[in-house]
């Protein structure tokens, strides 16, 4: 019983000996002699698989170039915008920048009071128009225009007149058709601020007349023709209205006609100062 005893007690010792010895074995260096003050080592990288390829190994990408402004034009595209500038009022240079519209068409009617013993009548004319592109100062610049037109005028004397060798007709009468082919060169420009789009302008010009008089003298009619050289003054004022401009146009035309024995009685004389209004559309 005695003996029994001894060997449970030298199990229960063995038990719990047997971890701490197994620790003190595994902490032992080479000959089961343990290293104290022996440093950790730090774990070595594991070694890549065969066929595999490591980060070190990897391409690095490519350089992308950075896109540079080519011209001035690219830099202004990407200059920051300028709210205040756009804000503020700009002058009005829409006439300076803009296209010019070259092309004139105007239409007008009025009256025609000539010079002489002839009667104050009806007139009508159709002018086209072209402004040139000249260059030089600012008032010569796109200011010329050349004018093409055709007009037509009515003229008309009813009164007393002698004729040599048949005496005095109190009802002697002249109907003077008068037809002028012009063409004239102006100088055109705008009157005070371009917003209020009145312009004058003012030039000379030619014209080749072809007059038609049919006369009645005592009783009896006759007919006379003939085309003459004119000398042609030219003024006028244009206001802006909706896709063109009204027109105010003044012009003088000086011709003289030969119209046979009556016309030296009636008026062979064609001066006459026209007046009229119209509308032009610029294009």
């Amino acid at each position: 019983m005695r003996h029994a005893r001894t060997v449970v007690c030298a199990l229960v010792a063995i038990a719990f000996a047997g971890p701490a010895v197994r620790a003190d074995d595994s902490a032992a260096g080479p000959g089961g002699q343990t290293a104290p003050h022996e440093k950790k080592k730090k774990k070595a990288p594991a070694a890549a698989a065969p066929g595999s390829k490591s980060r070190e190994d990897e391409p690095l990408p490519p350089l992308v170039p950075v896109p540079t402004p080519a011209s001035p034009r690219v830099i202004e595209a990407y200059r920051p915008f300028d709210t205040a500038g756009a804000m503020a009022v700009q002058p009005n240079v829409a006439h300076a920048e803009g296209p010019v519209k070259r092309w004139r068409a105007a239409l007008r009617f009025g009256a025609a009071i000539p010079r002489t013993q002839l009667g104050t009548g009806a007139t009508a004319a159709l002018d086209l128009g072209f402004i040139l592109p000249t260059g030089g100062p600012e008032w010569l610049r796109d200011h010329l225009r050349f004018d093409v037109g055709f007009g037509w005028s009515l003229l008309t004397y009813q009164g007393l007149a002698t004729i040599p060798g048949r005496g005095a007709d109190p009802h002697f009468t002249e109907n003077a058709t008068v037809l002028p082919l012009s063409a004239d060169l102006v100088l055109r420009g705008a009157l005070g601020p371009e917003a209020r789009g009145l312009s004058a302008y003012a030039g000379a010009g030619y014209a080749r007349v072809l007059v038609r008089a049919d006369f009645q003298s005592f009783s009896s009619p006759s007919h006379q023709e003939d085309d003459t050289n004119g000398l042609l003054l030219v003024a006028g004022l244009e206001l802006a209205a909706g896709p063109g401009a009204a027109v105010l146009d003044v012009r003088y035309l000086e011709a003289t006609a030969n119209l046979g024995v009556l016309g030296a009685y009636g008026a062979a004389a064609m001066g006459a100062l026209s007046l009229s209004l119209g509308y032009a559309i610029h294009l």
